[in-house]
């Protein structure tokens, strides 16, 4: 989720960033602001970007 934290969304408990959370059949994954991905990349830093991706990875496979 983009600029939204695990209370803003009612829940009782923390969730790390980029670690994806499955609670009643959903998968949440809690990362940085988009915007501070994005001038990562521009700055050709990859760190937030890297680990978002493989986040995406293990949710997806």
């Amino acid at each position: 989720m983009f600029w939204r934290t695990p209370a803003q969304l009612g829940f009782h408990f923390e969730i790390p960033l980029y670690y994806p959370h499955k609670h009643q059949g959903v998968t949440y994954l809690f990362v940085d602001d988009l915007m501070a991905i994005y001038e990562e990349r521009q700055a050709g830093g990859k760190k937030l970007s890297g680990a978002l991706w493989k986040c995406m990875q293990e949710i997806f496979k």
